[in-house]
């Protein structure tokens, strides 16, 4: 499996999965500063030719008006370059955020890595459990 760190900042943990972008929030609450951050994490990897990303919100409770913006921002741009955003958005309060404010229509959303990660390799759980079995490390 192809994994590699790529960032880290206090708010937030970017790696590298099968050459999709994993964005993990560490912040309890995403608000205007840590969507500034977002923002540039969004436009250094779609300069360099990062289309494909999931935002694991794990362990974020709230996000406010300006971190959704910058999400639905980055959202039309890398569609537009054949790519798309995946949010992790465990049960609870984040959930219910996405529901609320309807980015829920916007975002695919599974509670899990693995969930997001297989959506995007567009193929069924059992084809992507073999290959990667048939990695070696």
């Amino acid at each position: 499996m192809n994994l590699n760190s790529v960032s880290t900042q206090e708010d937030f943990l970017v790696d590298i999965i099968e050459g999709i972008s994993v964005i993990k929030v560490n912040s309890l609450n995403a608000t205007l500063k840590e969507a500034k951050n977002l923002k540039q994490i969004f436009d250094s990897l779609i300069n360099a030719n990062h289309f494909k990303f999931i935002i694991d919100f794990s362990h974020t409770r709230f996000i406010d008006s300006a971190f959704a913006s910058v999400m639905i921002n980055a959202v039309k741009d890398v569609r537009k370059l054949k790519g798309d955003i995946i949010a992790i958005t465990p049960q609870g309060s984040i959930n219910n955020i996405f529901v609320q404010t309807k980015l829920n229509i916007i975002f695919k959303q599974f509670e899990t890595l693995d969930n997001a990660l297989i959506s995007f390799a567009g193929i069924g759980a059992q084809s992507f459990f073999t290959h990667i079995r048939d990695i070696s490390f």
